[in-house]
């Protein structure tokens, strides 16, 4: 039974002042918690939780993975880390810049494996690919499905357009050998890449292939004079200028392997092919005074720096690789995979290349 004398001689005060304390204690807890699921930061921090883990990294340093058929754009990715590596910084400082997702997104990418010291994680690479889906459209990329395969030269090149990457000229001229008088035949062609033809399935060595596109070609039926009866026999010459305004003093050569048939206006099924000839000698590359407009009037020599290869016998499947020659050994970049290379490896893989990268030989 129960004192209710000294119950009532108890100070209450005390016992209430202590119950009050406890209730503002257990109060301030409920509030730090319901705080703390939605700030995770700070006060997630004071009640002991945990930040994000960081990415994973899988592979090896400098490479990136394959998160479904993009292996075109980590050999594109490849070419930019270590040529053009400043790009994407440089366009952030452009405040008209059309891809703007773009270009953060390949500045962050590049920050992870320049100098090949970390892997690119799956998220970093899905942040890229994101970007180029956002602005497709803003790139000048006219692809439907992502999920298929593309080519790495389209990306490239649009890459390097949208990034305003500076450009060399090839003009065409016509000489009348009766006057020796030299006419230009029409606009000149701005390009950061220069495209060279490739038919038939013999092996050509690379200096063939730049000489026979800046070959000289004789022209029967041109008439120099509208008021001229008859056409006068003329030659038409090609001329390269402006080869030391190419970004970072890269000469970047697109050997046309991919060709195209059909549609418009054949009105006959579209279908792409692959030429598969062998390009020999593609180590180095020289481009003759004659052919080209500069101050010294001299032969510029290039050697190769790098070079894109598409296994596969068709452009719509296969896969491509990059290596990259730094000081006097190759690396081959095939996706989050990276190894070293013989320079006989390197050789007998350029040539079944379509992308060359050259740099000024020393």
């Amino acid at each position: 039974m129960y004192d209710l004398k000294n119950m009532r001689n108890y100070n209450w005060n005390t016992v209430l002042s202590k119950c009050q304390l406890i209730l503002i204690g257990w109060t301030l807890v409920l509030i730090l918690s319901i705080v703390g699921c939605k700030n995770n930061s700070h006060t997630r921090g004071l009640l002991g939780g945990s930040h994000p883990p960081p990415p994973v990294r899988v592979g090896d340093p400098g490479g990136i993975p394959n998160i479904g058929n993009t292996c075109y754009m980590n050999s594109v990715l490849q070419i930019f880390k270590t040529f053009y590596p400043d790009s994407f910084e440089d366009a952030l400082n452009n405040q008209n810049n059309t891809i703007p997702q773009v270009i953060q997104a390949g500045q962050a990418l590049i920050d992870v494996i320049k100098d090949d010291q970390k892997a690119a994680s799956k998220e970093e690479a899905k942040a890229f690919l994101d970007a180029i889906k956002i602005e497709k459209e803003s790139l000048g990329l006219h692809w439907k499905d992502f999920r298929s395969h593309q080519d790495a030269q389209e990306l490239l090149n649009q890459l390097s357009d949208r990034l305003n990457f500076p450009m060399a000229t090839l003009q065409g001229f016509l000489t009348n050998p009766n006057t020796n008088e030299i006419r230009k035949l029409g606009p000149a062609d701005h390009w950061s890449m220069l495209q060279v033809p490739l038919s038939g399935d013999s092996e050509e060595t690379m200096q063939n292939l730049l000489d026979n596109a800046l070959g000289e070609e004789d022209i029967t039926d041109y008439k120099w004079n509208e008021t001229d009866r008859k056409p006068t026999p003329v030659t038409k010459k090609k001329q390269l200028s402006n080869l030391n305004n190419l970004k970072n003093g890269m000469f970047p050569i697109h050997v046309k392997r991919f060709a195209t048939a059909g549609g418009a206006p054949e009105g006959m099924p579209f279908s792409q092919s692959k030429i598969q000839a062998p390009i020999t000698n593609s180590f180095n590359l020289v481009v003759i005074a004659e052919k080209c407009q500069s101050d010294s009037h001299e032969d510029i020599s290039y050697t190769l720096a790098a070079f894109i290869e598409h296994i596969g016998s068709s452009p719509k499947n296969g896969h491509y690789v990059t290596y990259v020659k730094k000081g006097d050994k190759w690396t081959l970049y095939n996706d989050s995979k990276v190894t070293q290379v013989t320079a006989q490896e390197a050789e007998k893989a350029a040539e079944g290349a379509y992308l060359y990268f050259y740099k000024p030989a020393s």
